[in-house]
This record gives structure tokens, sequence and C-alpha cells, in this order.
């Protein structure tokens, strides 16, 4: 019987060069699903802002719009789209790296081909209904491949983010909101405080 072999472990963590190898494959099958159904119908298109894309896409706008649309609590509040602007914009805060996986997610659950082998439909994801948009998103979840689960919880933790991240929002939640309002630190210049010093209470005065 050939001995079984093990990956090798470096206080107690995955070696390096396993890492990389699992993270080049991740990438790898996210390209192939992204890309090979190209010749398949195309999904629905999305307005784009007034100003140029950040981080995503032109072809992952519209998609992420409309997996926030599946996720978000209904009726919306916010527009879907206003949402995914603001996930443009955070978006430009990681390395560039991740924003590549991230468009590439997108474009794998859009994917008509992926889509037969994911969830069972053809149908591109932004032509579904919501119903059906929602039932590609569980498939992910409870999809046996670990790369599928890791996107969607990816995915829905940055759209939910998003969408309560204005306070009138979060309030929906139950976010009351920050318990001491932050004055505008204004414009930054050379050898001053970031921000202007924090008001203090007259108790709190008496009690240095």
């Amino acid at each position: 019987m050939k001995p079984v072999t093990r990956e090798p472990v470096e206080s107690g963590r995955i070696s390096r060069r396993s890492l990389i190898t699992k993270s080049l494959l991740g990438s790898a099958v996210l390209f192939v699903g992204g890309t090979a159904g190209l010749a398949l119908r195309p999904g629905r298109s999305e307005p784009l802002p007034g100003g140029p894309l950040q981080a995503l896409d032109a072809s992952s706008f519209p998609v992420l719009a409309a997996f926030i649309e599946a996720v978000a609590p209904t009726p919306m509040t916010v527009p879907a789209a206003q949402v995914a602007l603001i996930i443009d914009d955070r978006l430009t805060y990681v390395p560039a790296a991740i924003r590549k996986e991230f468009n590439l997610a997108l474009g794998l659950l859009e994917n008509g081909l992926a889509g037969m082998l994911t969830r069972g439909s053809v149908t591109p994801f932004t032509l579904q209904d919501l119903a059906g948009r929602r039932r590609s998103i569980d498939a992910w979840r409870d999809s046996r491949f670990p790369l599928l689960v890791g996107a969607y919880h990816a995915l829905r933790k940055i759209s939910l983010a998003a969408y309560y991240m204005p306070v009138d929002i979060g309030a929906e939640a139950g976010y009351p909101g920050p318990p001491i309002p932050k004055p505008d630190p204004g414009p930054i210049r050379a050898r001053e405080p970031l921000s202007p010093p924090m008001p203090v209470a007259a108790a709190e005065k008496g009690e240095e």
C-alpha cells in the first residue's frame, strides 16, 4: 500500500509553497469559468456611473448590482447600482490581485457555461429573475467546492456591508450611528493635527 503523504506543516500552518499552489489553482479555475462562455448570449447591461469605474470591470458592474439585489432586503432603500459604486470605491484600497479575482468571480457567476455546471442553468445570472438569482447564489453557498463557497461569502459580506454603510440605512438593522459625532477633519496640512480636538464635556474636565 502506498504510504499516505501529508502536506508539510510549519508551526501549524500549511507551507508557503502549498498555499501559493492552491491560490494559483483557484485563480486558474476562476479564469476558465469567467472566459470560456464568451460565445454565449450576454447578460443585462447596467447604466455605468458618470465617471470611469475604478476597480470593477464594465462587465462585472451589472453582475454585482444583480447580486446585491438578490441578497439585500426588499424593498431596497438604496439602488443596487449605488451600492456597487461604494464597493468599487472600497476595492481601490485592496491589492490588484484581489481586485482581479473579485472581477473573475463575478464573471464566473454570470457565465452560462459555468452556470450549467454549478447551478444547472445556462441562463446568465443577470437575466434570471430575483428568485432564480437567489437559487444560483444558494447553489454557490451549498457547493462542495470550497472556492465557490468562499466566493459566495466574500461577495455577500461586502455587498451587505456596503448596503448598510450609510447611517440612515444602517438604522434599519438597529444601528443608531456613532455615539459621538465625529467632526469633519477638513484638508490635511503639514505639521498640523489630522482633525480638530474632540470636545470634552464639563464633567470630564472636573475629573482631571
